[in-house]
Parts: C-alpha cells; sequence; structure tokens
C-alpha cells in the first residue's frame, strides 16, 4: 500500500503509476449552530505520460474523484462530489465535542486523513440567564410593597424585581445578578411555590428559521398549502360577505405583521410598509463578542450606528442593523425580516425581484431578533402589539395587523410567554 493511502481499494495499479490522492489541504472546521461547517481546499494533482500507444498521453494520475467526511460519536458519513469544497453536517447537539476527519478518494484508495479536528456546535448564545418571564393569577400585583418582585420573598440567592408589564398578569422580571440555567431553575421552582404565581420560565432566546431551499417548493404548506399565507390572504370562492368587506386577490386590505430582524430599504417594497417598532431589548448580561479578538458589543446591535437604527433597547425605528457574526456561528448579514416581507408582500409586473404571494397587502414591521437571536418576552411583546394590543411604556398601534408571522425557532415547543401571547392576539382578533 502506498506510504500516502489510508485505504486501498485495489491491488493492481501496473496500468500505470495510479497512487491514491493526496491528502486535502487548509481543512477548516467551523461550529454551527446544531451542525458544523468543514471546507478545504483542492488537492495537488500528478500527471503521468502513457507513451506505450501511438499517441502519447499525459494523464491525472491522482486526481480525487470524491471526498468523504466522516464525524464522531454518531458514525456520521458525508461523502461529497470532487467539484465541491464543503460540507455541512446539521442535527448534532451544541456543546457537545465532536471529531471531523476528511480524506480524498479515487479508484485506488483514500489519502491520508486530515484529523481529527475537534469542534464543538454553538448557537453562539448558550449561557447565563438575567430574565425570568412571570404569569400571576388574576388581579395580583406584580410588586411588593418593598419594590421586588412578588413572590420572590422565598428566594435568598437573588434579588427579583418586576420590568416590563405585557399586560393580563404578564410580566418580566430581572435578576440582579445572572445565574446559570441550573440556578435559573432553582428559582423558578421557588416562585411556583407561591399560590400567587401561576407559572415562570427563563426568558429563552429566539433564533431566525433558516431560509428554505428552493428545491423544497412542494413541501412549503406555509406559503402555498391549504392553510398557507397565499390562501388566507385570498377571498373564498364561495364567500357572501359584503362587497368590499374581504381582502382582494392580491392581499388589499390586510395588515401582515412581520415580526423579525427588522426591515431594510428595498426597490421591490413600495409604499405599502407601515410603521413598524422595534423590541429588541438591551440586556447588559447578553452582551458578547462579536467578532475575534474583539470587546464585548450590546445584545441590540442598533449600536452600530444609533442615528440610522435608534437607540439601544425598545424605540419606534425597527429598520434592520444586520444580524452577522465574526465567531461561531460565523454568518453574514441574513436580512432576514426583509426576505420574509418580500415573500409575502413584494410588488408584482415592476422588472424586480420575486413577485409576493400578496403583493396587495401591507407590511407592518417589527422588529424583535438582534444579531444573537431575541428574547422570548420582546417576541410576546411584539405578538400583543402587532395584534392592536397594549404594551406598557409604547404608543400603541394605529394599523393591527390581521396576520402576524414568526419565521423564527426556539430549542422546545412553544413557550408558555408566546402561548400566552398568541392566545392574546386571538382574542383581539
Amino acid at each position: 500500500m502506498s506510504e500516502r493511502c489510508s485505504e486501498n481499494f485495489v491491488t493492481d495499479a501496473t496500468q500505470l503509476a495510479v497512487d491514491c490522492p493526496s491528502a486535502p489541504t487548509n481543512v477548516q472546521v467551523l461550529p454551527a449552530d446544531q451542525g458544523i461547517e468543514v471546507s478545504w481546499d483542492a488537492t495537488s494533482i500528478e500527471t503521468s505520460v502513457d507513451d506505450t500507444i501511438a499517441n502519447t498521453v499525459a494523464q491525472d494520475v491522482n486526481a480525487p474523484k470524491s471526498f468523504r467526511v466522516t464525524l464522531s460519536p454518531g458514525d456520521i458519513v458525508v461523502n461529497v462530489a470532487a467539484t465541491s469544497r464543503s460540507a455541512s453536517i446539521t442535527g448534532l447537539m451544541n456543546g457537545k465535542d465532536y471529531e471531523v476527519n476528511v480524506v480524498a478518494i479515487n479508484e485506488f484508495g483514500a489519502s491520508e486523513i486530515v484529523g481529527p479536528l475537534s469542534v464543538a456546535p454553538t448557537s453562539g448564545r448558550e449561557g447565563v440567564v438575567g430574565q425570568l418571564v412571570v404569569q400571576y393569577e388574576d388581579g395580583v400585583d406584580a410588586t411588593s410593597g418593598d419594590g421586588t418582585a412578588t413572590g420572590s420573598e422565598s428566594v435568598d440567592s437573588v434579588e427579583i424585581t418586576s420590568s416590563v408589564d405585557l399586560g393580563d398578569g404578564l410580566h418580566t422580571v430581572e435578576l440582579s445578578e445572572s445565574v446559570t440555567p441550573a440556578e435559573a431553575q432553582a428559582i423558578i421552582d421557588e416562585l411556583e411555590s407561591d399560590p400567587r404565581v401561576t407559572w415562570v420560565e427563563v426568558d429563552e432566546i429566539l433564533a431566525t428559521a433558516d431560509v428554505t431551499d428552493p428545491d423544497y417548493l412542494t413541501r412549503q404548506w406555509n406559503l402555498w398549502g391549504e392553510f398557507g399565507i397565499a390562501q388566507s390572504l385570498r377571498v373564498p370562492a364561495s364567500s357572501t360577505a359584503p362587497a368590499g368587506s374581504l381582502p382582494g386577490a392580491d392581499g388589499q386590505g390586510v395588515t401582515v405583521a412581520v415580526i423579525d430582524t427588522g426591515i431594510a430599504p428595498h426597490s421591490d417594497l413600495g409604499q405599502q410598509v407601515l410603521q413598524g417598532y422595534d423590541f429588541v431589548s438591551d440586556r447588559p448580561e447578553l452582551s458578547a463578542v462579536r467578532e475575534p479578538a474583539g470587546d464585548k458589543v450590546t445584545f441590540d446591535g442598533d449600536y452600530v450606528d444609533p442615528e440610522a437604527f435608534g437607540s439601544a433597547g425598545w424605540d419606534n425605528n425597527p429598520s434592520d442593523p444586520g444580524d452577522w457574526r465574526g465567531v461561531a456561528p460565523v454568518r453574514p448579514s441574513s436580512w432576514h425580516g426583509t426576505h420574509v416581507a418580500g415573500i409575502i408582500g413584494a410588488q408584482t409586473n415592476n422588472g424586480i425581484g420575486i413577485a409576493g404571494v400578496a403583493s396587495g397587502s401591507r407590511i407592518l414591521p417589527i422588529r424583535a431578533l438582534s444579531w444573537n437571536g431575541g428574547l422570548s418576552s420582546d417576541v410576546a411583546a411584539a405578538i400583543i402589539w402587532a395584534a392592536g394590543g397594549h404594551i406598557a411604556g409604547v404608543d400603541d398601534n394605529q394599523n393591527p395587523a390581521r396576520i402576524i408571522n414568526l419565521s423564527m425557532a426556539s430549542r422546545a415547543q412553544c413557550s408558555a410567554t408566546l402561548q400566552t401571547a398568541i392566545n392574546t392576539a386571538t382574542e383581539l382578533g
């Protein structure tokens, strides 16, 4: 077996000086959210001259026919075409250590193994807890006489104060110092032992949902299916409602709230974009490093240009400052909110971009996701405000939405915080 082969597929290579391919070079393994990204450079190619026939022929004798990426634990194997230089592996556990090996393969065998290379997937949001969401029983004042949050008398480890009133007994409460998830659960157990408290949960971090691959168009029930956006914005053929009381076939007259990363100017989104709001909080415990060797920056990315994007924390400017990350998981800005707004309301017959499924609708942009995700309490406030509900300290929405779009993801089932907000929005009609 050749010294540079980690595996041999054939033993007779006398027809040419055939050999295993050279190992991939500059292999990089980067963590992603519940996955990893692997990339490499082309292998070096050697050429052999066969002059045993009438015409001298130069032939690549060790060119790779494919690449193979393996990951353990899990014994995951990904085969990659010779023309590709990268692979993505998803479905992994954040915070867990994995080992990656990469080889080039041809008909003779496999190259030397590059690896093992260690990597731990990350969302970039794991860490401390500084805020909880509390649902109080009807008629209970969220603040006790000494200024602390009601029900926190039995908690000795931290001081807890009421923060934002989301209505109907739903409040966020701040911890005087950040705690670990395990410590947060102990505090939750103590709070829930108070009969004035219905439930308590961590103010979890949500993230944008991945953009669907065009090859999966037939699976996009949320757009084109019986219960998708495109259908909900159209008048049923059998409708007997009075003329003018229902939206047109292009969503004319319908206000759609897009709760996402905010909105960026785009020529395919015309005058239908309404005045929205920015519900991204600026929690100090969520400050984090955003680029290699950089200092910590605020959770609210508006810091990049306050004049253009507004001040840190809640404000009436829903402009998207970008959600790029220079540290794991590294990514360019997604402009996700504008992307979603375009799917819904991009103009038609203008020779620009795409055609939205409801080009006649009005878009209410609401920013609730920052460069490092978004708090569930901020998303809940956005849902309630979008539907026409009142949020303390915020001017009421003058254009209540009929439809609210949430293209985001969490690690578990819908939280009690979000479900409460959704129930409130449904009751508001």
